[in-house]
């Protein structure tokens, strides 16, 4: 999927292919727990209260270190997964005795595309991993099991390696995905019943990034804060006109000489053409923040287009460092450094050759490696004795 044009990578999420849990407390009949998920449907089924729900949701916690809260509200990605964390610690507390909390844990095997992973996670260690590693499709095994590794680095080792196979920009996406879209939520809080959720989902699927995800919502911010001084303003004209109405109603038949009541009156009017004012005023800002939106919207679209136009001609145009004008004319200027008092190339090729040593970007190589290979040419060293 594309948007404005721009070339996206496609998502690509786990597969589970086998998982087992060890010394799970909860399923006292066996030690060890296996399961292998063939292609097509998995079907797990039993009575209630035999521990299905927490099957699903140690692979959950698994593969994201986290389980779904019940009642937790979800705003972002980011503040979601870290407000998980502490409440995923103890989640297995319950069901796994205190003789088997050591021992406890998970073990998970998933393909990312072409790449095997296998991780095992202790039960009470949202951001640690006990082993990891990560199979490549050319037999290239990156292990990170060795005692040199402690749970916190494998862990992420597993985050980034993550991301750059799926093609996700931060861990909390993932998450996100596993709980609340891939994972049927018993609170009915998937996609058809959470516009948040629904809208995270949306900026996932067309590839908008965190970053005008964020800009998105502050000024989605704004625009629920000025629809709500539109209501509170409308709750309070209505009020006023109720008064009004009543006072109507109680002065009807009154003698018009009433001075009091005629102040009151007027008074009440005031009130009603002043909420009228301020429900207007805020509406035109409403509308204002809407339009600013479109435009921020516009021009994020058409900077990143010219940033993607602008960078695929700079790729195109690349030149080598020894065809650059300065490059080449110190070379030509350059004589053997032994029969000359001057160093070969004088004052220029001084400076390239600090612009080399100092630079650390490509060029700088490139300009490196054309004096040494120049130099030695000019002073014999390339010559076979």
């Amino acid at each position: 999927m594309a948007v404005d044009g721009a070339p996206r990578t496609l998502l690509r999420l786990p597969l589970p292919q086998r998982i087992t849990l060890r010394n799970f407390s909860l399923y006292q009949r066996t030690k060890t727990v296996h399961a292998e998920f063939e292609r097509g449907v998995f079907c797990l089924a039993g009575a209630n209260g035999l521990g299905k729900s927490t099957f699903l949701a140690a692979l959950n916690f698994a593969a994201c270190g986290v389980v779904a809260e019940p009642g937790r509200a979800f705003l972002r990605e980011r503040d979601y997964y870290d407000d998980l964390i502490p409440y995923s610690a103890s989640f297995f507390s319950g069901r796994i005795t205190e003789g088997d909390r050591e021992a406890a844990q998970v073990e998970l095997e998933m393909t990312v595309g072409d790449r095997e992973y296998r991780l095992v996670r202790g039960m009470f260690a949202p951001t640690g991993l006990r082993e990891f590693s990560v199979l490549g499709p050319d037999g290239e095994l990156d292990d990170y099991s060795d005692p040199a590794f402690d749970d916190s680095e494998r862990h992420r080792h597993y985050e980034a390696a993550l991301l750059a196979d799926t093609g996700l920009e931060d861990f909390s996406q993932f998450v996100f995905l596993q709980l609340l879209v891939l994972t049927f939520d018993e609170e009915r809080r998937l996609l058809f019943w959470d516009d948040r959720v629904a809208q995270s989902a949306l900026f996932l699927a067309f590839g908008i990034t965190p970053e005008q995800a964020r800009l998105a919502e502050s000024l989605q911010k704004t625009i629920d804060s000025a629809d709500s001084l539109v209501r509170n303003v409308q709750w309070q004209a209505t009020g006023v006109r109720r008064e009004l109405e009543a006072l109507q109603r109680a002065t009807s038949g009154t003698p018009s000489g009433d001075r009091d009541l005629q102040r009151e009156h007027e008074r009440l009017e005031h009130r009603v053409d002043d909420a009228a004012s301020n429900y207007g005023r805020l509406e035109t800002a409403w509308r204002d923040s809407q339009v600013r939106l479109a435009d921020s919207a516009a021009t994020m679209r058409s900077a990143q287009a010219e940033y993607d136009t602008a960078y695929a001609e700079r790729l195109k145009t690349r030149r080598h460092a020894h065809a650059h004008p300065l490059v080449s004319g110190a070379l030509s200027g350059s004589g053997c450094c032994r029969h000359r008092r001057q160093p070969a190339g004088g004052g220029a090729m001084s400076a390239l050759r600090f612009v080399a040593a100092s630079s650390r970007s490509r060029c700088g190589r490139d300009i490196a490696r054309t004096l040494a290979t120049r130099g030695r040419t000019h002073c014999g060293l390339g010559r076979q004795s």
